[in-house]
């Protein structure tokens, strides 16, 4: 069966009915495909190109911190009378410490990592050989008001390997970009 035809059937299999309804399908790309629409010169210098992108409730995390050290020191140094104010800010400053560190440790799958080299693929730790892939898919599945992305490796045994790309950072000129690297790495297999 071919593997395109397979993957449309099986994603539409998965869409909500009042998706179907209206005839809101998934989009399935080729990393090939996607790749032609990007524009820039790609210059790797035979080094690993390393692409890290963190869930946006890390990202959110991070800035609510960010902000909270700044109203502390601002608070400390520009407010004779210390209220509680201090107080409150330094006990969320400690829970969002705390926060960030278990999902430092306990969210590990929260941070989506790709590395691409002449030799093959990396994802979240696990490595692809050129040889084994035989296409890279890049799934865009209805959700609600929202969508749902998947990176699809199909490899030579015939088994597809789905990772999730939801909720990631700058989503369109991601999936380009990566699928213009993919392809640029691919060409020196």
């Amino acid at each position: 069966m071919n593997i395109l035809k397979y993957l449309t059937e099986e994603e539409n299999s998965k869409i909500f009915w009042g998706h179907r309804l209206f005839g809101i399908q998934s989009k399935i790309f080729t990393t090939v495909d996607l790749a032609t629409f990007y524009k820039k010169a790609i210059d790797t210098k035979g080094q690993d190109k390393i692409f890290n992108y963190f869930k946006l409730k890390f990202l959110i995390l991070i800035l609510i911190l960010s902000c909270i050290i700044f109203l502390i020191i601002f608070s400390s140094f520009y407010h004779k009378e210390v209220g509680k104010t201090p107080y409150v800010l330094t006990i969320l400053f400690i829970l969002s410490i705390f926060s960030l560190i278990s999902l430092q440790f306990f969210g590990r799958h929260r941070i989506f990592k790709l590395i691409l080299s002449i030799k093959g693929i990396a994802i979240k730790e696990t490595f692809y050989n050129w040889r084994q892939i035989e296409k890279i898919f890049i799934i865009e599945r209805p959700n609600g008001n929202q969508r749902l992305y998947y990176f699809v490796l199909v490899l030579d045994n015939g088994v597809l390997q789905r990772y999730e790309f939801t909720n990631l950072m700058n989503w369109n000129a991601f999936h380009i970009k990566l699928s213009a690297y993919i392809e640029h790495y691919k060409n020196f297999a």
